[in-house]
């Protein structure tokens, strides 16, 4: 009896027994979403991970573009959607890291791939060898020059390191079109937002609570609530709200999101009537770039859009590579319904799911690609003057809501309803084929020195080109 229980081999190791470490996957943020930023990032992978429900067609594609990567099959996307808020995400890459050995090592008894082995040793044929190179002696006085130009280009690093996180903390400056001064902006919830995104505990408080979808909302929940009526009067007070532009008066909100959401009068936000010009979709702060192509700085130097991950569609990325695109960032403190720029017929919108990181600059100057991270919705409208142009809205930090009030394929007129946003701040992108406008030059100005422009909607953002 002894001796056959001995002889009993242990179970395989089964997708449940890696369950305990996907909480440090989320802190380590070593995931790659999505199979166009997997096939870009190919050098940083350690694995990549498919479920067992995805297509037939899309597993063959898989292993035959990422051959050379080992490839494991398991779990759902419903387990996806479970342990790391993803939702409908059949293909993951994890980055290389002493996490993602322990992870595969669990994993490898699912691997459903050969990928190659390690090329073949070098030949022992010294006929073929290079001759070796001679030692070069260097004087003292030579190696003191060498390790004092190191010091220095250490130093030249250091010192810019410094200037850019100087600058990540700098006060938000914005150019207001109405005032013509450079003025700088109230931020709602300022010390939470620095103290998020500026330090160690705050970033890891972000990653386990303030980017979920539940997070959000529960938020929204409590600004549904009657009680929240209080808050109301309180906000508008503390940052200048004009209740004469409202269709209620204050005192006709239910609850705190609905004031949040509310209507304008007609008259609050007339809109630009020629025929030629593209109006700003919302109020907002807005950067906007002529050609995406030339964009080197989105807010700080370096930061470049990545278009593929952002539209999740290699024909948009391809058709707006040298495209013009406005950002419009609304502040918690702004009117928070969207219209169409332009006049023209809307499809239906596609949903990516994703986290809910802040879009104010003081997250999206440590990290752009919180906006292609973010849970956003793509809207394709076609124009028979502006071509097609696509248009996002972005959800954020305790914004999971974005709610849709057009009617797809119906003819949308310019500076017509498109949607709204519940409580927070977040932001839209507007794409148009290359050379098809010229944007405003007060626009164009500050957003090349790093500076938005406050604008409200259906104000001037772009003509078409002549």
């Amino acid at each position: 009896m002894a001796s056959a229980n001995r002889s009993k081999k242990p179970p395989p190791p089964t997708p449940s027994n890696v369950e305990r470490l996907f909480p440090f996957v989320i802190r380590a943020r070593i995931l790659i979403v999505g199979q166009h930023v997997i096939l870009r990032s190919k050098s940083q992978l350690q694995f990549v991970l498919i479920t067992k429900d995805i297509s037939e067609r899309r597993r063959s594609e898989t292993l035959r573009k990422l051959k050379h990567y080992p490839i494991v099959q398991c779990f759902r996307s419903t387990d996806i959607e479970k342990h790391f808020d993803l939702k409908g995400v059949k293909l993951l890459g994890f980055r290389k890291s002493s996490l993602s050995k322990s992870l595969y090592a669990e994993l490898k008894e699912h691997r459903i791939n050969e990928p190659p082995g390690p090329p073949p040793p070098k030949s022992n044929d010294t006929s073929t060898r290079r001759p070796a190179k001679t030692r070069r002696l260097v004087s003292p006085a030579q190696q003191r020059r060498a390790r004092s130009k190191n010091s220095q280009k250490r130093w030249r690093q250091a010192s810019r390191q410094v200037r850019l996180e100087s600058l990540k903390d700098e006060p938000i400056h914005y150019y207001n079109r109405y005032s013509g001064r450079i003025e700088t902006e109230a931020i709602y919830g300022e010390p939470f937002l620095r103290w998020a995104y500026g330090s160690p505990l705050g970033r890891l408080s972000v990653q386990l609570i303030a980017k979920r979808l539940w997070f959000s909302r529960w938020y929204g929940w409590r600004m549904n609530r009657p009680a929240s009526c209080t808050r109301i009067k309180p906000f508008m007070e503390t940052f200048g709200i004009d209740p004469n532009e409202f269709r209620k008066t204050p005192d006709q909100f239910n609850h705190f999101n609905e004031f949040f959401a509310r209507e304008l009068k007609a008259e609050a936000r007339p809109i630009d009537s020629s025929a030629r010009s593209a109006v700003f979709p919302a109020d907002g702060r807005h950067l906007g770039f002529q050609n995406l192509s030339e964009v080197r700085s989105v807010f700080v130097k370096g930061q470049t859009f990545n278009l593929p991950a952002l539209l999740q569609d290699p024909e948009l990325a391809k058709r707006y590579a040298r495209g013009t695109a406005v950002v419009s960032r609304l502040c918690p403190t702004d009117y928070h319904r969207f219209h169409f720029a332009l006049s023209g017929h809307p499809g239906k919108p596609r949903l990516i799911a994703g986290p809910l990181y802040s879009v104010n600059p003081l997250a999206l100057r440590r990290n752009l690609s919180f906006l292609w991270q973010n849970r956003r919705m793509i809207t394709n409208l076609s124009s028979p003057d502006f071509g097609q142009v696509a248009i996002i809205e972005f959800g954020a930090t305790s914004v999971g809501s974005i709610r849709q009030t057009f009617q797809p394929e119906e003819a949308a007129a310019k500076g017509q309803e498109k949607g709204y946003f519940l409580f927070g701040g977040s932001a839209t992108m507007t794409f148009f084929e290359p050379g098809k406008v010229d944007l405003a030059e007060d626009l164009l100005a500050n957003t090349k020195n790093q500076r938005e422009i406050y604008a409200q909607m259906g104000d001037v953002m772009a003509h078409l080109r002549s």
